[in-house]
């Protein structure tokens, strides 16, 4: 599929991952406390059918609804849904504090924990997709997909008059609901990963699929894609690793330098390349070629190529052991911004600048 289009507000965000077991549900509910506190309005929607987790962090057994996002995949594949019972999917998270609000749609909701021997099958159903009556592929007699079925969820509930913002926690791995969620939803994407082989064995495989879709020149897909370095070490210098492995991973596959630079890179007179795999350029050797003009001393500027704007800032999160049991309903004080400040400033940081211009420019 041709990736969706930037979404309109409220801004989207999916978390992402290859492997499960890297903090992305954690990641989301530290944001999602992070921008209550600062009065914004948070809808989570946990899109982990198969290990769901954000319903057991963010609700009490008070406040779980009496459907999920379980119920709604199954339910809606059989005719359209009311609004009773979109509003009986959401339940409303202790997290809000009295300054902002966040609301919660989980995977699994009472009405199927009341009956747990009926989720598996339910499960199998929800991945068979369907055709809804109120589907515009009807007519054609072609079934709903995930991302279909998802997109006309987030479009009954994205009203940017109720949210400043919905996270998304997707399935681990590269599944059909993990592509619904980092192609079909118009999102931000930020992917985890842990600094090692298998994370980048995996993001190998997506980032070079990825790289065959189409780009709007107007909206480019990629610029929505961050990654994010899971229980990193404390010391940057430990952390450079993972970047420079992500970031040639990013070079190879999805900003690949442009022909006019590698006219640059690849000397014919040298009969080697002038540059590293990243596409740095090394001034020295470029000092016994006769296409380069050199300029005076004081003239001299840093030779770059253009392509490196393009490249994403790698996030990180420090590794907190006050993380590895995250259990908040147990311990609330994990999300409390003193606590959770140092392991994931990083991440809050930026993502914090992100929703702010995006609501900034939906004001304007």
């Amino acid at each position: 599929r041709t990736p969706a289009p930037c979404a309109a507000p409220p801004m989207r965000i999916v978390f992402a991952s290859i492997k499960g077991g890297v903090g992305r549900s954690t990641a989301l509910c530290v944001l999602a406390a992070d921008l209550a506190a600062q009065g914004r309005r948070v809808l989570a929607i946990d899109m982990d059918l198969e290990a769901p987790g954000l319903g057991n962090m963010l609700l009490s057994d008070d406040t779980l609804p009496e459907f999920g996002l379980l119920d709604y995949l199954v339910e809606h594949s059989f005719g359209p849904l009311d609004d009773q019972f979109y509003a009986d999917m959401i339940g409303p998270s202790w997290l809000g504090g009295g300054r902002g609000r966040v609301d919660v749609i989980p995977a699994i909701g009472l009405r199927s924990l009341k009956h747990p021997a009926n989720v598996l099958a339910k499960i199998a159903h929800a991945y068979l997709g369907g055709s809804a009556p109120d589907s515009s592929t009807e007519a054609n007699g072609e079934p709903q997909s995930f991302a279909d079925q998802m997109s006309q969820l987030l479009a009954r509930l994205a009203d940017p008059l109720r949210y400043d913002v919905i996270l998304l926690d997707a399935r681990a791995g590269l599944h059909e609901t993990t592509a619904a969620a980092v192609v079909g939803l118009g999102a931000e994407i930020f992917f985890f990963g842990l600094d090692q082989p298998q994370t980048f064995a995996g993001y190998e495989l997506l980032l070079a699929h990825m790289a065959t879709l189409p780009k709007a020149p107007d909206d480019d897909w990629r610029d929505r894609l961050q990654f994010i370095q899971a229980k990193a070490p404390a010391d940057a210098i430990k952390r450079t690793a993972f970047s420079e492995k992500i970031e040639a991973l990013i070079r190879k596959h999805l900003w690949p330098v442009s022909p006019a630079n590698a006219a640059l890179i690849a000397d014919p007179l040298l009969g080697h390349n002038i540059g590293d795999a990243a596409g740095k350029i090394d001034p020295a050797e470029l000092k016994d070629t006769f296409e380069v003009e050199w300029a005076a001393p004081e003239e001299t500027t840093d030779i770059t190529l253009d392509d490196d704007d393009n490249l994403t800032q790698i996030i990180f999160v420090i590794d907190d052991s006050r993380f590895q049991a995250f259990d908040p309903l147990t311990d609330r004080a994990a999300l409390d911004k003193r606590v959770y400040s140092t392991a994931f400033g990083n991440l809050l940081e930026i993502t914090r600048d992100r929703v702010n211009n995006t609501l900034n420019q939906e004001h304007e």
